[in-house]
């Protein structure tokens, strides 16, 4: 009995150690976005608002602008609703650790589908 519970807690705690691994993981590109149609045009000055990088172009033939953040916690969620406000941007979404601003609603949908959670 006593070796079973060993063995169950072994396996229990390479089981947590490994999802913890793979969350830290979990973050996407713009290659990612790519793949789902994103066309890159103007590297943006992404360095001005945390990013790590950004880039104008379209996506589901919407103008928008894609942004890649180390991490979800590092992306400024009021900056960008700030966007959709004051700059006439249609929509603004958060996909793991991008953000991203478009003239439409159909690339938020699009970019939604690369979700890790």
């Amino acid at each position: 009995m006593k070796k079973l519970l060993i063995l169950l807690f072994m396996t229990l705690t390479l089981l947590i150690q490994g999802c913890g691994r793979e969350e830290a993981n979990e973050t996407l590109d713009i290659q990612d976005v790519e793949k789902i149609g994103f066309i890159k045009e103007t590297e943006k000055a992404f360095e001005m608002i945390g990013a790590i990088d950004g880039w104008g172009g379209s996506l589901s033939g919407e103008v928008v602008e894609l942004y890649v953040y180390k991490d979800v916690s590092s992306i400024n969620v009021e900056f960008f609703d700030s966007m959709k406000n004051s700059m006439g941007w249609e929509e603004v979404c958060f996909v793991s650790n991008l953000a991203l601003v478009s003239t439409g609603k159909t690339a938020c949908t699009n970019l939604s589908s690369l979700s890790t959670e």
